[in-house]
């Protein structure tokens, strides 16, 4: 399930809450994702995009132990972007 909310922050002011909310409620940031940044590396030109990618090892390593599959969806992930006309998402 995706759910899409507008930010009332810039892309990087949504992120840095974001991760300070995250880190807050027990959960760790294993990596960022900066999609802009690797297309710049490219020499390509992409709206800011960048994906946390974030969890409990604790909690998840339990549910892959009850389910293998579930692996598939955790760890638990947040894109946050620019859309077209400036909004961040």
């Amino acid at each position: 399930m995706i759910i899409k909310a507008i930010s009332a922050f810039s892309v990087d002011k949504t992120l840095e809450r974001l991760i300070q909310l995250i880190e807050q409620k027990g959960l760790q940031v294993f990596t960022t994702i900066d999609h802009q940044q690797g297309a710049l590396d490219a020499g390509l030109i992409l709206r800011p995009t960048t994906v946390l990618i974030f969890g409990n090892p604790k909690i998840g390593t339990a549910l892959i132990q009850n389910k293998q599959s579930i692996a598939l969806d955790l760890p638990m992930k947040i894109l946050v972007g620019e859309d077209s006309t400036g909004e961040p998402w």
